[in-house]
């Protein structure tokens, strides 16, 4: 379903962005999904791709609508197929995503990865680990 746009501006990256995270907020991770993979269909190029941050807000709405494997799928696209780096608030979404009493290790493991990448992590980042291991049972 294609984003309405307001009369005489078609939508943007930045509108997509602001959609996503908004539906981020709300939990809303399907529909967050179904925009990001819409943009690059709607937006005129050349800033027709997705980014950091569309992708930091759909891995966010999949944290927050308790779909972790979804979250790490679309961490891995966003490396792989889309070739982009994640960051460290990247990072701290799919880390979040992941403080679940099945994915806690994977959460640890991907607070190491973010260090092995030169990534400067902030506490913000050691909060979403400490979250995964109370989930994890792991105190």
């Amino acid at each position: 379903r294609e984003m309405d746009c307001v009369e005489g501006s078609p939508p943007d990256r930045v509108s997509y962005n602001t959609a996503i995270a908004a539906l981020s907020r709300g939990g809303q991770w399907r529909m967050a999904v179904e925009l990001l993979d819409e943009m690059p269909r709607v937006v005129a190029p050349p800033h027709n791709t997705p980014d950091a941050h569309s992708f930091g807000a759909a891995i966010s709405a999949c944290g927050r609508g308790g779909q972790p494997e979804e979250a790490l799928r679309l961490f891995q696209r966003m490396q792989t197929d889309e070739a982009i780096p994640p960051n460290a608030i990247v990072y701290n979404a799919v880390i979040l995503a992941c403080a679940t009493p099945e994915h806690w290790a994977v959460a640890l493991s991907l607070l190491d990865d973010a260090r092995d990448d030169g990534i400067q992590l902030t506490a913000n980042s050691f909060n979403c680990a400490l979250a995964a291991c109370e989930a994890g049972g792991q105190w």
